[in-house]
């Protein structure tokens, strides 16, 4: 290892010790404002360090907005609805509770929306999109609008 050379130390007196306790105490800031000038990157990601609040998450935020987009989507839960329906409901609000963070389908309807289902133990008429191929299917039952919905065995 390679010695570092000290600093000379100060004779002891009030005024030395006040400076040394300060230069301990803002070292850290000092080398933050230092990388600011070198990279003003840096400034905007230490305020948005400092001073944002908490991001929300995307299920957190679904978990906010889930229920009025299905009640949207439903006709107030008189029809069945489909996970496209709701999940076209709840994407703006979602996106603007994560600061426009884009909610993807897939994620909305294979996660979201199954584990909200578990988790509040609603029993809501969710119907998803007839998806697969086209051999080999069997329905699984028809909603109340008289769709089917399609199974591959």
């Amino acid at each position: 290892m390679i010695n570092e050379p000290k600093k000379p130390s100060r004779p002891r007196n009030i005024a030395d010790d006040i400076i040394d306790a300060v230069e301990t105490a803002t070292s850290k800031w000092t080398r933050q404002k230092k990388s600011e000038e070198r990279h003003p990157g840096m400034i905007r990601y230490r305020v948005s360090r400092m001073t944002k609040e908490p991001r929300t998450t995307q299920k957190e935020a679904a978990w906010q907005v889930m229920e009025d987009a299905y009640m949207a989507a439903s006709g107030n839960d008189s029809l069945p609805a489909l996970a496209r329906q709701i999940f076209y409901q709840a994407r703006p609000k979602i996106m603007a509770l994560t600061e426009d963070k884009e909610l993807a389908y897939g994620y909305f309807s294979q996660t979201l929306l199954p584990d909200y289902l578990e988790e509040h133990g609603v029993d809501w008429n969710v119907v998803y999109d007839a998806r697969g191929h086209f051999e080999d299917l069997i329905p699984t039952g028809a909603s109340a609008a008289g769709r089917s919905r399609w199974a591959t065995i």
